[in-house]
């Protein structure tokens, strides 16, 4: 019987630490207009838009022809994906800067991608990169991948 409760409690202690490693470290907050907003990852109110741990709700899309798609987030070792698609040009541009002392890898996803990304970028540490991307449908699906660990904030346009 004590061998079969030190078991169990070993389950439990490897089990909730397990849990604890892979948490996106961020609060939910309201802010005046009463949209929820994460504190710990958007670093403006109302400039960035917060992330997800999966791919972004076909119920937004931002059009690039009318607005940028604005994004920001940090986490300790989870990929996050930007909250919104984007789609309206074949060719885009993008400035993302990486405040992590790691590379920071950033894939680009079609909707229907299922283990190839687009195209991956490679961000240096403490830098800002600026670019283009070429050879896109702009009737298409795309968002963005962030590998962790990663703090960056950026947009594309």
């Amino acid at each position: 019987m004590k061998k079969l409760f030190g078991i169990l409690i070993c389950t439990m202690v490897t089990i909730f630490s397990l849990g604890i490693g892979s948490t996106v470290s961020a609060s939910s907050t309201k802010n005046e207009s009463g949209s929820t907003e994460l504190s710990d990852v958007s670093r403006s109110n109302d400039q960035f838009k917060p992330f997800g741990t999966s791919k972004p709700d076909k119920g937004s899309v931002v059009n690039l022809n009318t607005k940028p798609l604005k994004f920001s987030g940090s986490s300790y070792d989870q990929t996050l994906y930007t909250n919104s698609f984007f789609k309206g040009k074949s060719t885009i541009n993008y400035s993302i800067t990486n405040y992590s002392k790691y590379k920071l890898t950033v894939k680009v996803w079609e909707e229907s991608d299922l283990f190839i990304a687009t195209k991956t970028l490679t961000i240096n540490p403490n830098s800002t990169t600026d670019g283009k991307i070429e050879d896109l449908d702009k009737s298409s699906l795309y968002y963005l991948g962030f590998s962790g660990p990663s703090d960056f904030e950026g947009s594309v346009y």
